[in-house]
C-alpha cells in the first residue's frame, strides 16, 4: 500500500514538472512548439519550397579552334613563288633603246673575238652608248637569253636622285624599236635613301616594277626570256640567295634581232638621271639562243659596248669576256 503511494506521488511530480517545463518552453518561444509538432507530423522536404535556387546558365558552346598563322622572320623558302600583280615604275627606268650607240675602233681591252666564229656578223666590233654598258649580239634572230648577276652596293649623288639598272634583253638596238627585257634597278634619293627592285618591259609600254619581291646588295639573280611559240615569252627572275621566283607569260611581237646583257644607266620621263656609284657589277652563265642554236656569251659574235659621257669619257667599262665565255665585269670609272 505505501508502495503504490510513493509511485502515484512520483508520477504526480514528474507530470507537474513536466507540465511546467512545457509552459515555460511555450512563454520563451510560442511558435517552437507547433514547429516541432509539424516537423513530427508533416515532415518538411530537404529542400524548403520556399528556398529560391538560384539557376545555373549552361556552359557556352565551345568555339571552334582557329589555327595559328606562322609569322617568321626568316628568308623565303627555295623556290618560293612571288604572286603578285607588277605596276607601272615612278622611278627611273631603262630606256626603249640604247641612245647614240657609236661604232668605235676595236679594242683588246673591250672586245672579244670568239674562238668558235658561229655567226657572220658581231665579232671584233665595239661601240659606245651614252646610256648602256655591257654586252650584245646581233645579226641572227635570238629567241631566248639567260644571265645573272650580283646586286651592287650603291651610294649617290649628292643633292640629285641617281640610279643603276642591271638587265638582259632581246631587241632594242637600231633600227629595231621593240625591247623585251628583265633586270634589277637601283635607286638613291637625293637624301641618300636606297630602294631596289625587280622589273620587266615591253616597249613601248611602261616598265613595270614587281611588289613583293625584295632584293638587297648582295644578292644573287638569274634571269631568263625565253620565247616558247611566236611571240609568246616566258620570263623568270630567281633570287638564289633568298629562293624567291618571279615568272610570267607574256605576248608580245618582237624582232627578235638582238640579244643583251646590260648595266644601264636609267631615265625618267625619257630622260636619263645621274648615274649612281655602283662600283661594278659582274654577269655570269650568259648565254642566248640564236638561229635554233644555244651558244655562251663568247660564241654569239659579242660586241662590247662602253657608256661615255656626253663628253665621250668612258663612265662604265666592260671586261674581256671570262674563260669560261660566259661572263664578264663591268667596272664603274
Amino acid at each position: 500500500m505505501q508502495l503504490k503511494i510513493l509511485q502515484f506521488i512520483n508520477t504526480t511530480i514528474f507530470l507537474c514538472v513536466a507540465l511546467f517545463c512545457l509552459v515555460l518552453f511555450n512563454e520563451i518561444s510560442p511558435n517552437i512548439g507547433s514547429s516541432l509538432n509539424n516537423i513530427l507530423v508533416n515532415p518538411a522536404p530537404i529542400f524548403s519550397p520556399n528556398l529560391i535556387v538560384p539557376k545555373i546558365p549552361p556552359p557556352p558552346s565551345p568555339k571552334p579552334i582557329v589555327p595559328l598563322e606562322v609569322i617568321s622572320n626568316s628568308a623565303p623558302p627555295v623556290s618560293q613563288n612571288i604572286v603578285s600583280t607588277p605596276v607601272p615604275v615612278n622611278a627611273p627606268v631603262p630606256g626603249s633603246n640604247v641612245s647614240n650607240l657609236v661604232t668605235t675602233s676595236p679594242s683588246t681591252s673591250s672586245s672579244t673575238t670568239s674562238s668558235s666564229n658561229s655567226f657572220s656578223t658581231g665579232s671584233n666590233i665595239s661601240y659606245t652608248s651614252t646610256n648602256w654598258a655591257g654586252y650584245m649580239s646581233s645579226g641572227e634572230e635570238y629567241t631566248t637569253i639567260s644571265g645573272s648577276w650580283v646586286v651592287p652596293s650603291v651610294s649617290g649623288v649628292s643633292g640629285q636622285t641617281s640610279s643603276d639598272a642591271s638587265w638582259i634583253g632581246i631587241g632594242g638596238v637600231s633600227p629595231s624599236t621593240d625591247l623585251i627585257q628583265l633586270g634589277s634597278e637601283d635607286t638613291v634619293s637625293s637624301s641618300g635613301v636606297v630602294s631596289r627592285a625587280i622589273f620587266y618591259e615591253l616597249i613601248p609600254s611602261a616598265a613595270y616594277l614587281v611588289s613583293g619581291f625584295k632584293i638587297s646588295a648582295g644578292d644573287n639573280l638569274s634571269a631568263s626570256i625565253n620565247e616558247t611559240s611566236t611571240n609568246y615569252w616566258d620570263i623568270t627572275l630567281t633570287d638564289t640567295t633568298t629562293g624567291q621566283v618571279f615568272q610570267t607569260n607574256v605576248s608580245y611581237d618582237s624582232s627578235n634581232s638582238s640579244a643583251e646583257w646590260i648595266e644601264e644607266d636609267p631615265a625618267i620621263n625619257g630622260n636619263v638621271v645621274a648615274l649612281d656609284n655602283f662600283g661594278s657589277v659582274t654577269f655570269s652563265q650568259a648565254s642566248t639562243t640564236a638561229n635554233n642554236t644555244s651558244v655562251d656569251l663568247l660564241n654569239s659574235s659579242p660586241s662590247s659596248i662602253t657608256m661615255v659621257s656626253s663628253a665621250g669619257q668612258p663612265i662604265v667599262k666592260p671586261s674581256s669576256i671570262n674563260s669560261s665565255g660566259n661572263g664578264f665585269t663591268l667596272t664603274q670609272s
